[in-house]
């Protein structure tokens, strides 16, 4: 087991079928930038998971806190997945400052809210919408007043920070988070039950239906979430030698590492640790 926890989380990289209007969206309407792009290489550490990305056109877009984490679009012939239906890394969580008028500039756009601002967590500290992005992405926007119980989170200074919060859809919750908490120094914040409005509307289930729900805490203020999906769920598509459709792999930084390594999780989701 590392001594130390891993984290912040660097990246989030997401398989796109259309990597100009996904990158356009959250350009134009969650106010990310576009810092780097190019095509990718054989000898780059996605290449290592996924070789045949290699030759894919890649554009990295940040939002306004850098110590937070960006989001690499990777273009190929992917199928979008069933938002929020699928194992595997189901959503993204950006900090931002108002998410009411962020959501109101998302009506009639490529992202889909499917859930709208609501006050969430003990005191109501939070306050969260869900959307469904242009490849098919899960999206938290969530705005933090103050810090829930337990946690320790960045506090929304920009108006859309960056991603400090990656959640995880597992079959067996349990099977997830010990392969994490046993390889790595995590702090476990919360495991408990929850009725998970997404889910429920995903899954049309009553609206008061429990899910089990887990967090742990990284470095770097940020988070990873596992929650434990229905069992109708279903593992997303994924060719050999390719990357998973919708959000493919989460990259931490990891202390003790010199070159980049890939883990496994299970349910298809991938998890790279690179260096500080």
């Amino acid at each position: 087991m590392s001594s130390e926890g891993i984290g912040p989380i660097k990246s989030v990289t997401i398989s796109t079928p259309n990597i100009e209007l996904a990158t356009r969206a959250y350009c134009e309407l969650l106010g990310f930038s576009v810092v780097d792009s190019g095509t990718i290489e054989a000898s780059d550490s996605l290449a290592l998971v996924a070789p045949k990305t290699v030759g894919n056109q890649w554009t990295r877009v940040q939002a306004g806190n850098p110590q937070l984490g960006s989001i690499l679009f990777v273009s190929g012939n992917y199928q979008p997945p069933e938002t929020f239906r699928t194992l595997g890394w189901a959503a993204i969580e950006i900090l931002v400052s108002d998410v009411d008028a962020l959501v109101a500039q998302c009506t009639e756009s490529p992202f889909e809210v499917l859930v709208p601002p609501i006050s969430v967590g003990s005191g109501s500290v939070l306050r969260a919408a869900q959307l469904r992005g242009p490849s098919g992405e899960g999206v938290y926007l969530t705005q933090v007043d103050s810090n829930p119980a337990g946690f320790s989170l960045p506090q929304g200074e920009h108006a859309v920070a960056g991603i400090f919060i990656v959640v995880l859809a597992a079959s067996h919750l349990e099977n997830s988070r010990n392969l994490l908490e046993n390889r790595f120094a995590l702090r476990r914040v919360t495991d408990h039950h929850l009725p998970i409005r997404i889910l429920n509307r995903a899954f049309d289930l009553p609206a008061q239906t429990l899910h089990r729900i887990s967090s742990l805490h990284l470095a770097g203020n940020c988070v990873i979430e596992t929650d434990q999906y229905p069992v109708n769920a279903e593992i997303r598509q994924r060719s050999d030698g390719d990357l998973p459709s919708g959000i493919s792999v989460v990259t931490v930084y990891a202390p003790e590492i010199r070159e980049s390594e890939f883990l496994l999780l299970p349910d298809g989701a991938i998890l790279e640790l690179t260096p500080k």
